[in-house]
């Protein structure tokens, strides 16, 4: 599989770190944050994948802003789950969301009781992304995808408040 490595451009580029990877030689994700440092970053170009999930939250933690953390593949499957992780904090504090996705399907259903969808995408690629609506623990968040049983990709992680 190719690296996916973070943007490169001129001007006001935020320091990308990586989380983690799956090393997988198809159907390959990582996972990647920054830290806001200014109003007026230069995006760049991500080289080398075929669909992105973004999430942009304000008001987490600057100093440790990610907990637990697990990326799963799902071979020939019309399921697939995020799967579960071990929580930094279980005060209810943190973002917990869930992302999926593959190169082409052409629908999500829904996700199941106690989480909200948040980015529904169709198409090729399409991504998911929902989070978990109480954050004091964590499960494996399923969601059942339409257009055939190919392999996907999924994860998990937490993003702290504090």
């Amino acid at each position: 599989g190719s690296t996916i490595a973070p943007p490169a451009a001129g001007g006001n580029v935020p320091t990308w770190l990586e989380i983690d990877n799956n090393s997988a030689n198809t159907e390959k994700c990582a996972l990647y944050y920054c830290i806001a440092s200014s109003s007026s970053h230069t995006t760049g170009t991500w080289n080398g994948i075929n669909g992105m999930v973004a999430a942009v939250l304000s008001g987490q933690s600057v100093s440790t802003p990610i907990g637990g953390v697990a990326l799963g593949r799902q071979s020939q499957s019309n399921i697939v789950t995020a799967p579960a992780i071990t929580l930094a904090q279980t005060d209810g504090s943190s973002t917990i969301l869930h992302f999926f996705s593959r190169r082409t399907n052409t629908g999500w259903g829904p996700v199941r009781a106690g989480y909200t969808m948040l980015l529904p995408v169709s198409g090729t690629p399409m991504n998911a992304l929902a989070s978990k609506d109480v954050t004091s623990s964590d499960g494996s968040c399923t969601i059942t995808r339409t257009g055939g049983s190919w392999t996907s990709t999924s994860g998990s992680i937490e993003i702290r408040a504090h």
